[in-house]
């Protein structure tokens, strides 16, 4: 079966009901609906918690939504509203914001991350016993620890029987319930293995309550969830995006989420649009590598299916370059639906910057805003926050969130100093970022994969982006490698689009896109073309491989049988060996 819907509901979900329905609504609202008569009057009334559930009325006027944090999120609440499309300098708004007002008024974050949290745990939670400590952080020893006290109940299924089963008489047979087990609010929930940057396997371990709390609420936030949608996120569930947001999240909310198993591309490159039109999805959530895959090929493999069940689309895994991000609103979304494109990490467990539907000015590129009760900043090399716009510098963050997770099984000490021991106080996330003159982030990319070349230090993201504004080119990825006279090289592996031709001028004209963009420095040293790129199930480009490649370390590239072509990385293999063997000649 290749797509299965999954209905969660406060019976089967014991582990996280939603409970926000029945939560009073705080006075002090983080948000405060202005110029909306009617809005302020369902705010302040309809204390009835069924009346939460009814789907949110339509205005065909515009609600202003302001945050007493200082930051300023307008979103239009009109049925008919079509959107302009975001440029990289300046933007639009786009897209209805159909979140409730009673659920607005319960995002506060103005006393604090703390008491934000706090708050979140206690609306989106069922709770078996409340907890007596909101947090508890000693970063010095990476220690993290979140909602102290609390027990909350969470399912679990019993082992697999032997030999096969025919599923739908096995259920038959089964209680349409699974009795709950109680659980400490700092309980193991799941331990997560993922490689990073350097190929060493980390299992990261993530709680009970902290991580179901974020994951719920900023699945609902950010995807402007609605009883009755139809939520779809792509991602393998085996990864962090897949837990959280095609699993937990949704789950937690009583959404229904639609579970994908296969690649975009089969039978072709309209799977995903087919699919959309078959389940009248609502919210899209996918990786950028799989759009720019799917730019390739004609449009009309998207523009054949009805798409107008989509409300918002949204992006994860790597920032959404400006081409990638037109064509997701253009094409896919015909110009209605609101972007999100968001950042976050398998460490964080959830989302924590990025825009919100109906949010005005979004950028192509940009990750925007963090969400409430999220503390980022910008440090230089020695650790010290970078005030004020138009600065660049190491992202990290300020304050643990609940949904981080809490150590690394069996190596506490790594935890430790590869997250809170490089600038001791901060969470370090690994990513160089940018805050450019409006206070918008940028994610720059990975810190370890910036590129000093002959002293000057680049990063990878813009390299890609610039080799992605030839007209030709679907997909990038750039890493360095060593140079025996600038110290680091540029290589770049490119992926070209369907019906392009490789000529003789070719790699010329790439090489002058780039120049045109950045400067004669970032101009790549190689440049390989090649059909596809080593990706996970997810789309997740493996950068670790293409460095080792590039590098000429083919015998250390660790296990590749888990990527969605493991061949692939043979024939990049190969045509590097050609390009060396060309330049020796």
């Amino acid at each position: 079966m290749s797509a299965l819907r999954v209905i969660g509901t406060s019976r089967t979900l014991a582990a996280a009901r939603t409970a926000s329905a029945l939560a009073p609504v705080s006075t002090a609202a983080a948000v405060r609906l202005s110029s909306c008569a009617s809005c302020a009057s369902s705010a302040s009334s309809a204390s009835s918690p069924s009346s939460l559930l009814q789907p949110h009325h339509r205005h065909h006027h515009r609600c202003h939504l302001r945050l007493l944090n200082g930051q300023q999120w307008r979103g239009v609440s009109t049925s008919t509203a079509a959107a302009a499309p975001p440029s990289s300098s300046s933007g639009e708004e786009h897209g209805p914001l159909m979140l409730h007002p009673k659920f607005w008024q319960t995002l506060d974050d103005s006393g604090g991350p703390a008491h934000f949290w706090g708050e979140q745990a206690r609306r989106h939670i069922t709770w078996y016993h409340d907890f007596h400590t909101v947090q508890h952080h000693d970063t010095d020893r990476g220690i993290v620890s979140w909602f102290l006290g609390g027990i909350l109940n969470a399912s679990f299924e019993g082992g697999l029987r032997a030999g096969d089963i025919d599923l739908i008489d096995a259920m038959a047979k089964e209680r349409p319930y699974c009795e709950p087990e109680m659980l400490f609010s700092e309980e193991p929930l799941f331990m997560l293995y993922t490689s990073g940057s350097t190929g060493q396997p980390k299992g990261l371990v993530h709680s009970t309550a902290g991580y179901m709390t974020q994951a719920a609420v900023t699945h609902r936030a950010i995807f402007d969830y609605q009883p009755g949608d139809v939520y779809a996120c792509v991602a393998d569930v085996g990864w962090i995006t897949g837990h959280s947001y095609v699993v937990y999240g949704p789950l937690a909310n009583g959404a229904t989420t639609l579970l994908f198993e296969s690649i975009p591309t089969y039978p072709d490159s309209g799977r995903y649009w087919e699919m959309v039109e078959r389940y009248g999805i609502n919210q899209l959530y996918l990786a950028p590598t799989a759009l720019r895959r799917l730019m390739k090929d004609s449009d009309e493999f998207v523009t054949k299916y009805d798409r107008s069940s989509l409300r918002v689309l949204g992006s994860v895994g790597e920032p959404l370059n400006p081409e990638a991000y037109r064509w997701f609103h253009e094409v896919v979304g015909n110009g209605k639906c609101s972007i999100v494109d968001t950042w976050w990490q398998t460490e964080t467990g959830g989302a924590m910057i990025s825009p919100l539907p109906g949010m005005k000015n979004c950028k192509a590129g940009s990750a925007m805003q963090p969400f409430l009760g999220v503390v980022p900043v910008i440090l230089d090399n020695d650790g010290n926050e970078l005030q004020g716009n138009n600065v660049e510098g190491v992202l990290a963050m300020k304050h643990p969130t609940p949904g981080m997770a809490r150590t690394i099984h069996g190596d506490h000490e790594r935890y430790t100093s590869t997250y809170w021991g490089v600038y001791p106080g901060y969470y370090f996330t690994g990513d160089g970022a940018r805050r450019d003159e409006d206070g918008h982030l940028w994610i720059t990319g990975r810190v370890d994969d910036v590129i000093n070349v002959s002293g000057h230090r680049m990063g990878t993201a813009e390299i890609e982006s610039a080799l992605l504004e030839h007209g030709g080119v679907a997909e990038a990825a750039v890493v360095g490698y060593p140079h025996d006279v600038k110290g680091q090289g540029v290589y770049a592996y490119v992926i070209l689009k369907a019906g392009e031709r490789v000529t003789a001028e070719t790699a010329d004209e790439l090489k002058a896109a780039v120049r045109r963009s950045i400067g004669g420095l970032a101009v790549p040293d190689v440049i390989q073309i090649t059909p596809d790129l080593p990706k996970t199930r997810s789309g997740k480009i493996m950068r670790r491989i293409l460095r080792k490649i590039a590098a000429n370390q083919t015998d250390d590239l660790g296990d590749v049988t888990t990527l969605s072509d493991p061949e692939i990385v043979q024939h990049i293999i190969e045509r590097h060996q050609a390009l060396l063997e060309r330049d020796v000649d």
